[in-house]
């Protein structure tokens, strides 16, 4: 019996096994593989970005003002998994003066703050509208989630690219 001829019980299972066995065809896969490592990569990386910039984060972390604000409702939102998401409505004074209540962007289940409940918040001076709860260190997990995603494909793609080319020496 031989295993590359028609009478293989297992038919052409075994010719794919050798073809995928061929140096040029473990090449073409692994530079498809790093192609897609490196897109699928920087788009997650690019939706971090897209993140930073569609909620202004960089202005509120780097360029901010800051207030002590009071949460005065918990304002019922929307529905994840049939259970009601509450979004804190916040009032504080910004530096000019003016009395400013803002809603929180993320709602949750339970409520992420007490009413009553002081909170920070970081402002946009010219426009204390535009505001942020601050929540410390969780302010960077919608940022750190999809960029560390897209900086470990980017490094795996570049791993793979490396471990393909031809080595001198």
């Amino acid at each position: 019996m031989y295993p590359d001829r028609d009478d293989n019980p297992l038919g052409g299972a075994v010719t794919l096994n050798s073809r995928l066995r061929d140096p040029a065809v473990i090449s073409a896969i692994n530079l498809v593989l790093v192609v897609i490592s490196l897109a699928v990569g920087s788009a997650f990386i690019l939706v971090a970005g897209w993140f930073v910039h569609r909620f202004h984060m960089d202005e509120f972390i780097f360029g901010r003002a800051t207030a002590q604000g009071r949460v005065i409702e918990n304002y019922p939102r929307g529905e994840v998994s049939g259970k009601t998401t509450y979004m804190a409505i916040v009032y504080f004074k910004a530096q000019d003066g003016r009395d400013v209540t803002i809603d929180d962007w993320l709602g949750l289940n339970p409520p992420s703050f007490r009413v009553g409940q002081s909170v920070t918040l970081f402002y946009d001076p010219e426009n204390p509208q535009h505001a942020m709860i601050d929540r410390g260190w969780k302010n960077y997990l919608p940022l750190g989630i999809p960029g560390g995603m897209g900086f470990l494909m980017i490094l795996g793609g570049i791993q793979r690219l490396l471990r393909a080319l031809p080595r001198s020496g």
